[in-house]
């Protein structure tokens, strides 16, 4: 993993279509980015973490329903 400091206002580019953007440092510790990648799905990581923790409890209940028809 490549770390990198910047400060408000700078930006990191990555390849040819991929912009992250600093937009705004609050009190030394949260971080406001823009992400600007056309083409491609961006989420926080805790929200994809959180989305497929639901879709293999929905895929887990779902089988025990169809287990239990038998």
């Amino acid at each position: 993993m490549l770390k990198l400091y910047r400060m408000a206002g700078e930006s990191i580019r990555i390849g040819d279509n991929i912009l992250v953007m600093v937009f705004e440092i609050e009190h030394s510790r949260r971080v406001r980015i823009g992400v600007d990648a056309p083409g491609l799905k961006v989420d926080r990581g805790e929200k994809r973490k959180a989305e497929d923790a639901e879709r293999e409890s929905w895929r887990r209940n779902y089988a025990e329903r169809v287990a239990k028809r038998r």
